[in-house]
């Protein structure tokens, strides 16, 4: 009977162990069971970005399990000077049970960039990673994008004869609703086709946008046909050479004909919309029916075109080829058809980001990163051999006690060493230290400028520092040369939140800049106007203070020449009599050296800001080589200390401190 009874008690027993280690084996296959999360990647536009712009990367994430809590990080890498630079854009994905959300990222896309690499991740641990390809489009390849149904009907721009060797035509569809919202996203492309629908698909960010990418630069194409009266409305003003009429079927296509150098059957005559008004250009006319009509806008342009390209019977017509050559050809920058310096003159990033370093030593001049005075380095060294060495010899021979020699020596050099240590704090500064700079650069004739912003933050202790960014801009990270050339590595975390960005600037060193920078095409108040002429090989005229603010020591340059205006209070005017470069070609070139042709001041701080400045004018005409008809260009040039930048949190020493960012700014 007991025998009987020990074997239940074990038979329980171990019943109860199978309970327990199924219930534990359930558990562990339900913990690990991985969230029921698809995604849908795609980078650029297509799968095309072009270097030197913002990439777009688009996350299209779809839950079908339990509630998701994660974000998701794209990182990029960068070398220059031998060091790496990673800048990891992070964004949080909150997705309910049966929910999608598309999640856009901007990541800035320069040449030394190699790949991108991205990362789903949820409490601590990555669910999945992706490495997508990207197809990357040349300086001086021509990248099209096309807002229409029959994107295929424009794949016949890809046949153009390219007046620059070696260069192509690359195509991409856009959908309304994908359309970037910003401008400083679509400065990838160099034209922007409105094919076969409303403008009203577009949204009003959307449309925003594309006025400020025309301001910018762009070249945007506008279809006519049988809807185009409809399909405009809503474009805004200023990106309308016409105003559209109704359509009309035309009874004569020679004009076309003649540019195509091919006939069009009588019987498939294209219908076209009228033109109530012209503001700008006729490049191609029938009759009293203007064809194309090319008219600029800032520094950019519109080509309306009162067919419809994508459209039978012009869809299959073998002349349409010449027509584009004709009309496309006209309404590009002169630079991008002789293959003068396209790159440099229509994409502010540039092709090297040359800009953003001549910006970022503007703002490395610090006393705090200065080396110390030659004297000084010599008096410590001399003070330290002669202390340690017949100093400290001959104190201890007064006292009788030569055999101290060997604890009185590492006293002496550490209390020396601790001492320079504590005079190179007192010198440095204990605080945090932000240098900060901005660029603007007004559009002619419109309320749009490119503003770039730099800021230097120099820690004075080792750890991490956070960074808050007010406001839209887009926002990257880049390390200063200095930093760079110890063959160092920067790791900066920027997270998008919904009115500013966050950067963390992780593993600073001792007294080591990390600089940030920002990137924004925004409205902003026109203070100047002008009224200025051509006479002879001399620009003369006046410019007019129109704004409620004094500028300050303002410049007119064209070409290697400057002229000093003074300063300017509301409503003061400037007479302007210099000599014009030549400019063959139609390329402006502007060279900061005209400010600079003398030496720097004696005076310490009057030299900071004598590099500091030279160093800013030289970014801002890093990418500023613009395309004129005349050959005639002068910027107005003129300098302000009030601006604020960015706004500056410090979290390396459990203490919070916000700071608001003063710097120089350049207009």
């Amino acid at each position: 009977k007991a025998n009987r009874t020990a074997a239940v008690f074990i038979l329980l027993v171990l019943l109860a162990g199978l309970a327990v280690t199924a219930t534990g084996w359930s558990g562990a296959v339900s913990a690990a069971d991985p969230p029921a999360i698809t995604t849908n990647i795609e980078v650029g536009f297509g799968g095309t970005a072009r270097a030197g712009c913002w990439i777009p990367v688009a996350i299209d994430v779809e839950n079908q399990g339990p509630d998701f809590d994660g974000e998701v990080r794209i990182t990029g890498s960068s070398g220059y000077y031998g060091a790496t630079d990673e800048s990891r854009y992070v964004a949080d994905v909150v997705l309910p049970r049966g929910s999608h959300k598309r999640i856009t990222v901007y990541v800035p896309y320069l040449v030394s960039v190699p790949r991108l690499e991205m990362e789903l991740v949820s409490e601590g641990k990555t669910v999945e990673t992706f490495e997508p390809g990207v197809n990357t489009v040349g300086e001086q390849d021509l990248f099209i994008g096309v807002i229409g149904q029959k994107v295929s009907a424009w794949n016949l721009l890809t046949t153009l004869q390219m007046p620059v060797q070696g260069s192509r035509v690359e195509i991409v569809p856009v959908g309304p609703a994908e359309f970037p919202e910003r401008p400083e996203v679509l400065e990838a492309f160099d034209i922007i086709a409105l094919s076969d629908v409303p403008v009203q698909s577009l949204s009003a960010p959307a449309l925003e946008a594309l006025e400020g990418w025309v301001a910018g630069g762009g070249t945007l194409v506008l279809s006519g046909g049988a809807n185009g009266k409809s399909n405009l409305k809503g474009l805004p003003d200023v990106l309308l050479p016409v105003v559209p009429g109704g359509a009309v079927q035309l009874s004569s296509v020679s004009a076309l004909e003649q540019m195509g150098d091919q006939a069009i059957s009588a019987s498939l005559l294209p219908t076209v919309t009228e033109s109530d008004a012209v503001s700008g250009t006729v490049l191609a006319q029938e009759g009293n029916i203007p064809l194309a009509v090319l008219d600029n806008f800032g520094n950019g342009r519109v080509l309306f075109l009162a067919f419809d390209p994508a459209a039978q019977p012009l869809a299959g017509w073998g002349g349409m080829t010449q027509v584009w050559e004709n009309l496309l050809f006209q309404s590009l920058p002169s630079s991008y058809l002789s293959g003068n310096s396209y790159m440099s003159a229509r994409y502010p990033m540039g092709s090297s980001g040359q800009w953003l370093q001549d910006l970022s030593n503007a703002v490395s001049y610090l006393p705090a990163l200065e080396l110390p005075s030659v004297n000084l380095v010599i008096g410590i060294i001399i003070g330290y051999i002669l202390l340690v060495g017949p100093g400290s010899y001959f104190i201890l021979r007064k006292l009788k006690r030569p055999g101290l020699a060997w604890a009185t020596i590492p006293i002496l050099v550490l209390v020396f060493s601790t001492s320079t240590y504590f005079l190179a704090v007192q010198s440095k500064g204990n605080d945090v230290q932000v240098s900060a700079a901005a660029i603007v650069e007004q559009m002619p004739g419109t309320d749009w400028a490119r503003v770039r912003q730099m800021a230097g933050i120099l820690a004075p202790h080792e750890g991490d520092y956070e960074v808050g960014v007010s406001g839209e801009a887009l926002v990257g990270s880049w390390d200063t040369g200095a930093r760079a050339m110890t063959g160092g590595s920067a790791h900066t975390t920027i997270r998008y939140q919904g009115e500013g960005t966050e950067a963390e600037l992780m593993d600073m060193g001792m007294w080591t800049m990390r600089n940030l920078w920002s990137d924004t095409m925004q409205r902003y108040e026109n203070a100047v106007s002008h009224d200025l002429y051509v006479e002879g090989d001399r620009l003369k005229g006046t410019v007019d203070n129109t704004g409620s603010s004094r500028l300050e020591e303002v410049w007119l340059i064209t070409g290697n020449s400057a002229q000093e205006l003074g300063e300017l209070a509301p409503g003061d005017t400037a007479s302007v009599d210099i000599q014009l470069a030549d400019n063959p070609g139609g390329l402006s070139y502007v060279y900061f050296q005209a400010l600079y042709q003398t030496n720097p001041p004696s005076d310490p701080d009057e030299q900071r800001e004598w590099y500091q400045r030279r160093q800013m004018i030289e970014s801002a005409m890093q990418s500023r080589n613009m395309d004129v008809s005349s050959g005639v260009c002068a910027y107005l040039v003129h300098w302000s200390k009030d601006s604020s930048c960015l706004l500056y949190t410090s979290d390396a020493a459990d203490e919070e401190d916000s700071v608001d960012l003063g710097g120089r700014r350049i207009i």
